[in-house]
Formats: C-alpha cells, structure tokens, sequence
C-alpha cells in the first residue's frame, strides 16, 4: 500500500489557493494551509490515521478539515476542491505557476488592474494609444504608468491602484 500523505497534503495547500483566489475569510485559508503543514510533518499514514478516526489527533485538523481528508481517500475526489474549481477562473489558478506570485498577489492584481491571465494585459500592435506599463510591488502593490499620447510628453502619468 502506498503512503498517500503528500497527496493529501496537496489537496489541502489546492483548496487554501482556491479559498484565498475566491476570496474566501484568511480564517478559513489558513486553516487549510496549517492542516497542509501539520500533516506533513506526520509520519504515519493519513489512510490508518483515517481509518481509525484519528485524523482529528492531528494539529490542524478539525471534523470539517478530516471529512474533506476522508472524501479524498475514499473516492479520490474532493466536492469542495472541485466546487472551488468552478467558482476560480481557470486563467487565475494559471498564475499560481509564476515564481513568486502567490495568491494573495494575484488577487491584488486581479482587482486592482483586471489582469486575470499571463497574457493580460495585451496590447494589439494596431492599437494607437501606447499601453501602460505595469508593475507590482509588495510594499506599494499594483502601479500603472500610462504613457501621454504626446511625444514631446515621456509619459510620467501614474495611477497607484491600491485595493
């Protein structure tokens, strides 16, 4: 029988992105990701820890948190992770794969300038109006620099989005 425990532990950090993509309470997020963690840490297989109702023993893990664990080992599907999946654009989970854009992040950027995939924002090479250049920081989150229309202007026009 194979150890199912890294499984578990991904589906665990899945649903804490997805909760915080959908902006779900930090509450609830973290619990998943501490569940994640503690769950790790364990040696012994999350399926005996399952079949003799121990999960619960584990740090981390409540009655809610073990009952999505149960689901997963029982069927291999779980209802919550894919009502999550449904309720999260594909195109944002997408930007979970950038380096050092997590979550948290992504839904900063999201909201304050609508980028929703690594293409956006796009500009079309027919366009007139010269695209705005944009970056995210953590101390400053998302700014904007909109170039001016006018050559003689070199574009200093900034517009800080912090939501």
């Amino acid at each position: 029988m194979t150890n199912r425990n890294a499984e578990v532990v991904d589906l665990l950090q899945a649903i804490g992105d997805l909760m915080e993509l959908r902006g779900e309470p930090a509450f609830k997020v973290r619990a998943y990701r501490e569940a994640a963690r503690q769950l790790d840490r364990v040696t012994e297989d999350v399926e005996v820890l399952a079949a003799e109702n121990r999960l619960i023993d584990v740090r981390g893990i409540g009655p809610s948190i073990a009952g999505t664990i149960g689901e997963f080992l029982t069927t291999g599907h779980s209802r919550q992770l894919d009502a999550l999946r449904e309720q999260v654009p594909e195109s944002l989970v997408e930007l979970l794969g950038i380096r050092h854009f997590g979550p948290s992040r992504i839904v900063k950027v999201h909201r304050a300038l609508g980028v929703a995939s690594r293409a956006a924002p796009s500009s079309s090479s027919s366009d007139a109006t010269p695209s705005a250049r944009c970056t995210f920081t953590m101390r400053d989150g998302p700014k904007c620099v909109i170039p001016s229309s006018s050559t003689s202007d070199s574009g200093t026009c900034s517009r800080s989005a912090s939501n």
